[in-house]
């Protein structure tokens, strides 16, 4: 499931839904009748019949899986992309950007780059806000460890969670380094590239030294 690309699963989303919706009752002469339309009008043999009947029950078995998955899926902590694999890309990114400084305050925390990673394989683009973008100093000297008891398929086991604090935005300087981090990872996790999230990034900046709309009154309480 993991190694089908998104047009892969849209694809096999169209062929669960051609004749019937999923789970509903296989009607054979339904079925036969689609599979000469989409064959210009000519009965296909034995084999190939068969060989569309079984294409077309996978495709449900697949979407099906798939959207049970999604619905169902409790664990809030992203699968860790493994070490070597982010130590190989996060090179990857230094040689890409060389005028950055991916290093220490600059390096998005491991935390970031799997939350990232996880959006990208769930195909589900969620919003991070800036003090979540936490960089790899700060994950390695802030970091807390706490111990769970966890049931899993019928057995307990204890699991081992690291939160790190958020990061300072209160300056227009430690919000644009969390931004950044932020680009970083989602051109880690090949989700958004650097430079269209750079860009949007320049965007909203901008309206920090913008002038405010005429007659413009400040929600801030007066006593």
């Amino acid at each position: 499931m993991r190694n089908l690309s998104r047009n892969g699963i849209t694809t096999l989303g169209h062929l669960a839904f051609a004749v019937f919706r999923p789970g509903a009752e296989f009607e054979e002469a339904a079925f036969d009748q689609w599979v000469t339309d989409i064959n210009g009008g000519v009965p296909l043999a034995m084999g190939p019949a068969a060989a569309m009947r079984r294409l077309h029950f996978e495709a449900e078995v697949v979407i099906t899986s798939s959207v049970r998955s999604s619905v169902e899926a409790t664990d809030a902590v992203p699968r860790p992309v493994p070490i070597a694999e982010k130590n190989a890309r996060l090179e990857q990114l230094r040689n890409r950007f060389q005028g950055l400084n991916i290093h220490g305050t600059g390096e998005p925390s491991h935390c970031l780059l799997d939350e990232c990673c996880a959006q990208f394989e769930s195909r589900t683009l969620k919003y991070i806000e800036p003090a979540r973008c936490t960089s790899r100093e700060n994950e390695i000297t802030a970091s807390k460890s706490d111990k769970k008891l966890r049931s899993d398929a019928g057995s307990l086991s204890i699991k081992e969670a690291k939160s790190v604090p958020d990061e300072a935005i209160s300056t227009t300087f430690h919000l644009s380094m969390c931004l950044r981090r932020r680009g970083l990872a989602y051109e880690f996790s090949n989700l958004i590239s650097f430079r269209a999230h750079e860009l949007y990034v320049e965007r909203l900046m901008k309206h920090l030294t913008s002038e405010p709309p005429v007659e413009f009154q400040s929600t801030t309480h007066k006593s």
